[in-house]
């Protein structure tokens, strides 16, 4: 039989280790070979041995089957050789197995049956078959021949023909290639869940350990091989984590710490159909999330969500404005909510931009909305989202809010002072909760943003006339800047002036230089109610008229009579207006004492709000020199 099988592996290029023992001692040394060579997957064997393997090895054991005719044909070798009471010694497995009856009547013989379950069993049922007068006793291999003959019987081989041994093989090499597919496919399915970012720990029924990833490795600090097919309840008592792993079937979503750091929980049945297979552990790290959060969000909604300013693009000689932007660094630092007023134009975006660059969040998103521009359904949609079908119209697939998108950042409510009173509670809900919750959602999406709000509006007075939320007033003004008017810093507008000159002569290819005398007076007198904002409107509208690198006086009929009327009137009535007329390239002055006057109040003007008079030059577009004389020439003009 061995030869045989030798001899077959050989024609079908299999490579085989061969073990001649039978029972209780083969199962024995297969268990040693197979511990000592994890390279052996498939267990080809027969008869009673096979089955003694089968139940002490966990790989597949192939048994090579015997026919009617393998038996008829040992049978017929006994009787031959004149011997009529015929003994089977088998396995109990094959008493089943063949037609003895059948057997019997074509041979015209007697068979007795003698099944053994072991080694030991096999000395019995030889010594009963030989207190029965059985003559020869077929079966048992060669360990059964030698004890028949032992007893003076004679003992054949039932021999397993060769397309049984073939087919044996066969399956072998069958089950050999769907284990080297399955071991491929679980290796890859190991890197995967290794390659995970997030702990997986995996249970049988029985709630044995079965998986344990790289990751939960290190969430936990055990090796694979301090948890590999230990139970749940040894697991929950090396871990000392008592209220993580749970033995029922409910599915877990909860935030746990563990060694120091928290962890998203998620339990999943493994099912099939309605049968419960075991179970399956998920830990992510709560802060890989917030960055995987924030890192999708930066993908999908770069535009709008940086600062495009900083500190640096706020033009100032203000000291009430410097003393401004020295709080707004030490606000900057804190994740304090702060409240930015001031009038309209004024700069307080730019000074939200700013406060958000002064803080640890500058690398996150800064998300900014105008209140006042947004109806009030919309306004709630975009703060919040919504989810699909949420109602008619929604975005199929829902849309994100504008708080989940700042997560981790910034947002700057401006004009917060028009949200309606219905949403001013929303919003006072994220501010104490710092959660939000989707327009048709029905849950609560934790957000970690610093709010920034801004308003051109007296709050406190709209909290006295019922039209703001007093504790939401008080939420928001935990910190307050106020940014003073262009009025209140008039040592500004000269500084602003050129600075937008520089902006718009590039922008618009011009080189304007200077402005006649007149219109730095007007420049210095007006009020500018729309701050900032309007001188910047203004300084481009003047490099767009422009012609020529000088700005005239004429500009002020073009542009402020019509559009300034009740402060031009102002001017021209306090003033000896000094006409400039274009003839033949050259300018002739007329009223030139007049023109003088202005001059000198403008460099009397530019006196109180600039200190350093190369800076006065600079401005007014003449020399130091020509300054000096100026002011030289005037005795009323101060001397420094």
């Amino acid at each position: 039989m061995t030869n045989l099988i030798r001899e077959v592996a050989v024609d079908l290029n299999i490579e085989i280790i061969v073990i001649e023992e039978i029972l209780d001692n083969a199962a024995k040394s297969v268990r040693e070979k197979v511990q000592n060579n994890g390279e052996i997957e498939v267990i080809i064997s027969r008869g009673g041995t096979a089955e003694a393997i089968k139940e002490t090895i966990d790989i597949p054991v192939i048994i090579i089957e015997g026919t009617d005719f393998d038996l008829l044909r040992s049978m017929w070798e006994a009787k031959s050789k004149n011997k009529r009471s015929i003994g089977f010694l088998a396995y109990k497995y094959y008493q089943i197995d063949y037609d003895f009856e059948l057997i019997e009547k074509i041979l015209d013989i007697q068979v007795r049956q003698y099944l053994y379950t072991s080694r030991q069993h096999i000395v019995e049922q030889v010594e009963k078959a030989y207190h029965d007068g059985t003559d020869v006793l077929v079966g048992g291999g060669q360990y059964g021949v030698t004890l028949s003959q032992s007893y003076g019987m004679n003992g054949g081989l039932i021999h397993s023909s060769r397309r049984a041994v073939i087919q044996a093989l066969q399956r072998a090499q069958a089950i050999l290639d769907v284990i080297k597919k399955q071991k491929a496919h679980e290796e890859e399915l190991k890197t995967i869940i290794n390659s995970a970012y997030e702990g997986i720990i995996a249970f049988d029924r029985l709630n044995n350990v079965t998986l344990f990833n790289s990751v939960a490795q290190r969430i936990f600090d055990l090796d694979l091989s301090q948890v590999k097919g230990i139970t749940i309840d040894e697991l929950v008592n090396l871990t000392r984590n008592f209220d993580i792993f749970s033995k029922d079937s409910m599915e877990i979503d909860q935030i746990k710490k563990i060694r120091n750091s928290r962890f998203v929980v998620r339990k999943t049945m493994i099912k099939l159909e309605e049968e419960i297979l075991g179970s399956v552990y998920v830990f992510q790290d709560v802060t890989t999330i917030q960055n995987m959060e924030q890192k999708i969000r930066k993908e999908l909604h770069k535009k709008g969500l940086v600062v495009k300013f900083s500190v640096n693009n706020i033009v100032t000689e203000s000291k009430a404005m410097r003393e401004v932007l020295e709080q707004a660094k030490k606000y900057g630092a804190t994740d304090s909510t702060v409240l930015v007023t001031g009038e309209s134009g004024t700069g307080k975006e730019l000074l939200a931009q700013s406060l958000h660059q002064f803080s640890p969040r500058k690398h996150g998103p800064f998300v900014a909305v105008n209140c006042a521009t947004l109806p009030d359904n919309l306004l709630e949609s975009e703060l919040y989202g919504y989810e699909e079908g949420a109602f008619t119209g929604a975005k199929k697939g829902g849309n994100i809010g504008l708080f989940e998108l700042a997560h981790c950042g910034t947002i700057f409510l401006d004009e917060i002072g028009t949200v309606p009173l219905n949403l001013q509670a929303h919003l006072l809900r994220v501010l104490q909760e710092k959660e939000v919750r989707r327009i048709g959602g029905d849950k609560n999406i934790p957000i970690d943003v610093r709010i920034i709000a801004a308003t051109n509006e007296d709050l406190k007075q709209m909290v006295e006339e019922g039209k703001f939320r007093r504790d939401l007033f008080f939420r928001l003004n935990v910190l307050c800047l106020k940014i003073p008017s262009l009025r209140e810093r008039k040592e500004d507008i000269p500084h602003l002036i050129n600075y937008y000159l520089k902006v718009f002569n590039a922008r618009f290819d011009k080189k304007i230089e200077q402005f006649h005398p007149t219109l730095w007076k007007w420049f210095l007198q007006y009020s500018w109610p729309g701050n900032i904002r309007e001188l910047e409107n203004l300084i481009q509208r003047c490099v767009i008229i422009a012609e020529d690198t000088f700005v005239d006086s004429s500009f002020l009929e073009t542009v402020f009579k019509e559009e300034y009327t009740a402060e031009f009137e102002k001017f021209e009535s306090e003033r000896s207006l000094a006409i400039l007329i274009e003839k033949s390239g050259k300018n002739v002055i007329e009223n030139s004492a007049s023109l003088n006057d202005i001059e000198y109040e403008v460099i009397k003007q530019l006196q109180s709000v600039v200190k350093n008079k190369a800076e006065i030059a600079q401005i007014l577009g003449i020399s130091r020199t020509t300054l000096w004389k100026k002011i030289k020439d005037k005795s009323y003009l101060s001397k420094n």
